[in-house]
């Protein structure tokens, strides 16, 4: 019984504190108004060599769509990576979306990235619309290819 109170003890003093390092980002990104059907959109973390650490959120009708999403399905595919984000129906044009996601504080601040991809059919795609460090600030910002109008993320 004491063998299994030590052992219960070291793997909670292990496994607790990295649950407890955590912190809930509320993210908010706009789609641009255009004429169309809704942008399939991507938002995922990478690594500080730029490899793909996590995808946090994700919407698409279907899998078919998924290589529009450009930047973030070539990460995918080469490290066979399982979708692991939340996903859902396509955004529809001038449309907003806001939802939180607890990152690990390991991943803040150290070089990781939050990038964002988006694309929709007959308008093209936009690989890193948004790419910005996953900073402890607090950012707003507009994507730069042209799908995201509005883009925060809040710690």
């Amino acid at each position: 019984m004491k063998k299994l109170a030590k052992i219960l003890l070291i793997s909670t003093a292990i496994w607790l504190p990295q649950v407890a390092a955590a912190r809930n980002v509320t993210f908010d990104l706009t789609v641009k108004s255009y004429t169309g059907p809704g942008a399939y959109v991507v938002v995922y973390i990478t690594r500080p060599d730029n490899n793909l650490h996590s995808t946090i959120w994700l919407n698409s009708k279907e899998e078919k769509y998924l290589p529009a999403l450009r930047g973030w399905h070539r990460h995918a595919l080469r490290q066979g990576v399982r979708i692991d984000g939340f996903s859902g129906a396509s955004l529809g044009a001038g449309k907003s979306v806001k939802f939180n996601v607890n990152i690990p504080d390991s991943l803040i601040d150290t070089g990781y990235k939050i990038q964002v991809d988006a694309a929709a059919e007959d308008q093209g795609m936009a690989p890193k619309d948004v790419n910005i460090p996953l900073s402890s600030k607090n950012v707003k910002t507009t994507g730069k290819r042209g799908f995201i109008t509005a883009f925060s993320m809040k710690m």
